[in-house]
Order: C-alpha cells, then structure tokens, then sequence
C-alpha cells in the first residue's frame, strides 16, 4: 500500500514519519510520502539548490560553497544580533526596573543565545547546501 501525507512540516510531521516507519509492516506500507504545502519552504530550497547548482557548474568545490554562503549568512545573523541584543537589554530591563530583587542581567546570557542559534542556523545552512551539492546540476537547470 502506497500512503501520501499531505500538510504542513514542524514537529508533527516527525513524530508521524517515525510512527510510520516503525509501524510499517504492521500496516502493510510499502511507499511513504510527504508533501508540504508551504511554498515559500519549497522556494526557499529551489533558490539555495539553484545557486548551489550553477556554482557547482563554474567549478566550485564543497568547500568554496560553504565559505560563501556560511559568510552571507554569518552577516545576515550578525545584523539580527546587532539589533536584538540591545532591544532585549532594554525590554527586560524596563520590565524588571520595578522589582524589588532583581537578578543581574549577565553578558553570558548572550553569549550563549548567540551560539545556540548560530550553531543550529548554520547546521540547518551546511545540511541544505550539502543536500543541494548532492543533486546533479543538470537536473536542477532542466527545471528552470
């Protein structure tokens, strides 16, 4: 039996996959499919293939792929830090200026933030431009 799943992503979709494949046999499913139906997650990839595809193309290695494209990012994060780190500073500090025990509002605390989303940022940019890498660059241009 074939089965297509249609509907959006997040943590439902996980959990759904991981049922399905652990129930498989039990089901008799042979073919699983998901499709999302949020196009701008599905431009968002073509984009990111389709630049990955002609630079692959011109002769770029795995490497100058991820130095590129972790750099465009890195700014677009740094200029996202640059404006949030001060309007959260300011945002707690107003709503705790009342209290009578205040905790200190340590630097650490931003420090961390910044390596957490960074780190799962350019994770999710390195698994996609390594998934993009993997698809033959024919294909890609062939759907334009």
């Amino acid at each position: 039996m074939k089965l297509t799943v249609i509907g959006g992503g997040g943590v439902r979709s996980l959990m759904l996959a991981k049922s399905l494949a652990q129930n498989a046999k039990e089901y008799n499913i042979t073919h699983i499919v998901f499709m999302d139906n949020n196009v701008q997650k599905l431009n968002i990839f073509g984009a990111l293939a389709r630049e990955v595809a002609i630079r692959k193309v011109n002769g770029a290695s795995l490497k100058d792929l991820y130095l590129l494209l972790g750099r465009k990012y890195l700014i677009i994060l740094s200029g996202a830090f640059a404006v949030a780190l001060p309007l959260s500073w300011y945002l707690i500090y107003e709503y705790t200026k009342d209290f009578v025990v205040k905790a200190p509002i340590s630097i650490f605390i931003y420090y961390i933030a910044i390596l957490i989303v960074s780190g799962i940022s350019l994770g999710t940019l390195f698994w996609q431009v390594n998934k993009a890498a993997r698809i033959n660059p024919a294909k890609i241009m062939k759907s334009e």
